[in-house]
């Protein structure tokens, strides 16, 4: 799995960002760094219980011709 993390910091120094699943295109916004985690970690669970999206259907059958 590949993951992009997008991070900012605010003038108040508060961190946020979004965390996007590269081969999906799925993106999620998290704030604050305790909230990093829990995003990548709910990203991976769909990936390990096999749930797909409708973009990933189009991918698998893009490569299937």
């Amino acid at each position: 799995m590949t993951f992009v993390v997008r991070l900012s910091i605010d003038e108040a120094g508060r961190v946020g960002g979004i965390v996007e699943r590269v081969r999906t295109g799925e993106k999620e916004r998290f704030h604050g760094i305790d909230g990093l985690a829990p995003v990548i970690a709910r990203m991976a669970a769909k990936e390990k219980s096999g749930e797909r999206t409708q973009r990933e259907g189009l991918d698998s059958a893009e490569g299937s011709s």
